[in-house]
């Protein structure tokens, strides 16, 4: 979870300084990709990985990482193959560090801290367990803390639930990574920079609108979202979905 939102006891002030001294100000990706709420990731710009992939190790002889638990860090790491390489580093040399913190029942299970960066990208950084929920960890909460390690931040809104980001577990109901968790790791990555797009059917809202997403071809994640507009066949002009509520979309290419 996001480091802010598991420690209000925290001072306003004070996590400012935390900010100004571990994440300074440098804007490695331009504003304009930092997506958001309505399309399901949102990328922190000044805190997050330099490359397609990360390292970490074990803090070493800590009673509380037992087997069961690192292998509920791995197996969270391996749900981003495919996406970012994130290794186990089994002779200390991770640059991230995997640790525990004196927690309690009612703070967070896991927690992503101490990032350090140069210029805007991470060069190291801590993921907590907190050691009296040890038992609780799980593949996807580890695979959540690792997002937080290639630079994604927490949803809060609940239509987001559903994804791996989303940031509260009590009201959670992610089963792993979404095409919105790729895609903003991705636009981090710089993955998408040859990629191509294409246009779908998203969803029909409230008020019978229907909306059309723009997504990666190669990996489907979600670029933006947008409310169809039609043409004089009665279909949208970039994703082809007729007027009307739908239950599915025909997929085109923007070019067509």
């Amino acid at each position: 979870m996001n480091r802010s939102f598991l420690r209000p006891g925290i001072s306003f002030v004070l996590a400012l300084v935390l900010i100004t001294l571990f994440c300074p100000f440098a804007h490695a990706h331009p504003g304009a990709v930092r997506g958001g709420e309505d399309v399901g990731w949102n990328v922190d710009a000044n805190c997050h990985t330099n490359g397609t992939a990360l390292t970490y190790s074990f803090d070493s002889y800590n009673q509380y990482l037992t087997p069961a638990c690192k292998s509920a860090v791995n197996n969270g790491a391996k749900m981003w193959s495919g996406t970012v390489t994130i290794t186990n580093k089994t002779d200390g040399t991770g640059a991230g560090r995997i640790c525990t913190y004196p927690g309690t029942q009612g703070s967070a299970i896991a927690r992503f801290d101490n990032p350090r960066t140069v210029s805007g990208h991470l060069v190291s950084w801590e993921i907590q367990i907190n050691t009296v929920r040890v038992s609780s960890i799980n593949d996807i909460i580890m695979a959540h803390e690792f997002g937080h390690a290639i630079g994604l931040i927490d949803l809060h809104e609940t239509k987001n639930r559903g994804k791996l980001m989303y940031g509260d577990y009590n009201n959670w109901t992610s089963t792993g990574l979404t095409d919105s968790d790729k895609w903003g790791a991705r636009v981090i990555t710089g993955d998408h920079s040859t990629h191509s797009f294409g246009y779908s059917f998203y969803q029909t809202d409230a008020n019978s609108a229907n909306w059309h997403k723009c997504y990666c071809t190669a990996c489907g994640g979600i670029k933006s979202t947008g409310k169809c507009t039609y043409g004089t066949n009665n279909r949208c002009k970039l994703c082809g979905v007729p007027k009307g509520q739908q239950t599915s979309g025909i997929k085109i290419n923007p070019a067509e």
